[in-house]
Order: C-alpha cells, then structure tokens, then sequence
C-alpha cells in the first residue's frame, strides 16, 4: 500500500510538474476593433465614434463592400445597404438602448427569370466589438423585410434601423435567404 500511495504521489508531481512546463500564458489578443480602453461597453456621456476603419487590403472577400454598393449573385439577383443615416426611435418602438441608432435602405432587385421571396432576408450588424441589435419602429416603418413574393425584374426596397455603439465602426451583414451566401457592408 506505502508503495502504491508513493507511486501515486510521483506521479501526481510529473502531473503538475508537465502542466506548469507546457508555455508560457499571455493576455488573449484583441482584434482590430476593439474599443480603446479595452472594455466592450463604452463609458456615460462619452462620444463613441471614430474614424472609420482603414481602406480593405487586397485579400478582402469579393463579398465585402461599402455601404451603397450593389452585391450581385450570379443568378442576377442584386443586393444594396445604402449608407447609415441618423435615426431616432419613437417613444412606441421597440429598441434597446444604445449610444447612437442609425437607419439603413434596404434594396433587393431580382434579376433572375424566377420568383424571390424577400420575407427570408436577413441583416444583422456588428458594431466595435458588439453586436448591434435591429430597432423595430412601426410609426416609423422600420423592421422586417417585405412579405409579397418578388417577380423577376421587379426591386423591393425597405428601411430596417440598428442601436450601435460605435456609428464609425459598422460591418453589416446581409443575405437573401438560406440559398445565398452573404454579403457584407462596411463604410
């Protein structure tokens, strides 16, 4: 028994000994938007916007575009978010607090020789490093995409409106419905 407890205790020491050796531990690292003080919420009465981010490098998607550009898929069907404009939610809406919300104009053109149902799309948005939440605002006529199926030929165009926290920081990803990839809006 002695010498199974003194096998038993070295090899808890090789154990612990091997954890210890196993590299040195550094602070994780952060990515390029991440806020300056290193916390994630930004503090009161602080004005949050920044310069936008650095033009892309090369190696950027083909799907990644500015704000106002038009994505279009290879069956023809076209994809623009307009630029953000300054918006403010209604005292009846449906939006958590933010620093800044910001208003978008969706269109969709359906260059295809079928139908397109646009009540699939789906937009959300990052914001700094956190993601932004969708303002649904019925007296305003902001959420949700259209619901009446999409002729070819045919564009439908909506607003939708997001609570951000930093409007010079916006990466908003879009797409048509589960059949396509997305596309991604940058300023």
């Amino acid at each position: 028994m002695k010498n199974l407890i003194v096998a038993f205790a070295i090899g808890l020491m090789a154990l612990t000994g091997c954890q210890t050796q196993s590299g040195a531990q550094s602070a994780p690292k952060s990515g390029t938007n991440a806020p300056k003080s290193g916390t994630n919420a930004p503090k009161s009465g602080t004005n949050t916007a920044s310069a936008p981010a650095s033009s892309p490098s090369p190696s950027t998607p083909s799907n990644v575009l500015k704000f106002g550009q038009t994505f279009t898929y290879k069956n023809g069907l076209a994809f623009t978010v307009s630029a953000p404009q300054p918006f403010k939610p209604s005292q009846n809406s449906f939006a958590d607090p933010a620093p800044a919300y910001l208003k978008f104009s969706v269109k969709i053109v359906n260059g295809t020789p079928s139908a397109f149902d646009p009540s699939l799309v789906s937009l959300t948005m990052q914001s700094g490093n956190t993601e932004a939440q969708q303002v649904f605002d019925t007296e305003q006529h902001i959420g949700g995409s259209p619901s009446t199926t999409l002729l070819p030929g045919r564009e439908a165009v909506w607003d939708v409106a997001f609570g951000v926290q930093n409007p010079g920081d916006l990466v908003l990803e879009g797409r048509p419905s589960f059949d396509y990839d997305s596309a991604i809006f940058t300023l």
